[in-house]
């Protein structure tokens, strides 16, 4: 079935969730949770989240690039009360990265992220949609106007 998917192209995310969202109504999920990440992600979870009728989050992840090439991922931090840090072993290797250099940007964007935390008051529930425009989930987190708590 997502073999199908990835072979299709799409005119844009918004489409690309629409398509999908239209293929995982068809598993009759039982109290399914769509989870996006911030900003790429959330035209399409918005769109399977409307497909599903389920609730919206957003895993608020931040990049740690290689020291040289800022692009190039080593390892995420997923934002929470307990930040997660996942490692890509293969690149950490191949570019030498230090584990005291993720270590260090670890907490560097754990303190960053506690600073913010206030403006974004969330409480782990996902957010139900109510008429929400893509527009306000792109531009503000949480879309407290365009979604209510479950």
């Amino acid at each position: 079935m997502f073999e199908e998917i990835a072979r299709t192209p799409f005119a844009d995310r918004v489409e690309a969730g629409r398509q999908l969202g239209a293929r995982l109504v068809a598993l009759n999920l039982a109290h399914p949770v769509v989870l996006a990440l911030p900003r790429g992600g959330v035209p399409i979870g918005l769109e399977v989240a409307r497909a599903l009728d389920a609730p919206l989050d957003l895993l608020l992840v931040r990049k740690i690039g290689v020291p040289w090439q800022p692009e190039l991922a080593v390892a995420a931090v997923m934002d929470g009360a307990e930040p997660v840090v996942v490692i890509e072993r293969h690149v950490q290797a191949e570019a030498g990265v230090k584990q005291e250099y993720i270590n260090e940007r670890a907490r560097q964007s754990s303190r960053r992220s506690n600073v913010g935390a206030a403006a974004i008051s969330r409480t782990g529930r996902p957010w139900r949609l109510q008429g929400a425009r893509l527009s306000s989930l792109t531009t503000a987190l949480p879309p407290a106007r365009r979604c209510a708590r479950r």
